[in-house]
């Protein structure tokens, strides 16, 4: 499977979805579609996940490996974090797909939890397709902050999907209209 190295997302006013340009580290560029239905279970899983994550650094215990999917789709294969994950920043130019290439409709996104607290979101489309994007804890926490800004652009008012805590805690800092990867 593929590992996404870099990862731009906008939103699309003319689709109403979240467009994700994926860089591979092969070089493999993929767009894709992203729905608000889909986001916003997304998000759930992610903020949940961070703060299992927070709760187990503040009790300085590990927890095995675990799976979140948000639509029926098959467990992923426990594996090792990528060294992608390792949170080094790099100055990178955002990923552009153009938008009459085919683009995949995101139907599945396991979320992939490993023993040594890092993640995989494993992005899926069509019948047997799938990016991989390594995540750390902080990773984790910029790919929410990501979205949140996203929500604002597209003025995307979910109820419920954005915890009251975690929304005063990823307020400020970029524009909503920057390109973040």
């Amino acid at each position: 499977m593929r590992l996404i190295t870099t990862l731009t997302v906008t939103y699309d006013e003319h689709e109403d979805r979240l467009h994700l340009a994926a860089r591979c580290a092969d070089g493999h560029e993929q767009g894709l579609w992203l729905t608000q239905r889909l986001a916003n279970l997304l998000i759930r899983v992610l903020v949940d996940r961070l703060g299992q994550a927070a709760a187990t650094a503040h009790r300085g215990t590990g927890q095995g490996a675990a799976t979140g999917a948000l639509q029926a789709g098959p467990r992923e294969p426990e594996q090792d974090p990528s060294p992608e994950a390792s949170g080094e920043r790099r100055e990178m130019s955002p990923v552009e797909v153009s938008r009459t290439t085919p683009h995949g409709l995101v139907h599945t996104i396991n979320v992939v939890r490993h023993a040594g607290g890092g993640h995989h979101l494993v992005v899926r489309w069509d019948e047997s397709r799938a990016l991989a994007l390594p995540l750390d804890g902080e990773a984790l926490r910029r790919v929410l902050q990501i979205l949140h800004l996203r929500y604002q652009t597209a003025e995307w008012n979910a109820p419920g999907v954005w915890p009251e805590g975690v929304e005063g805690l990823l307020q400020g800092g970029v524009p909503p209209d920057t390109v973040l990867h």
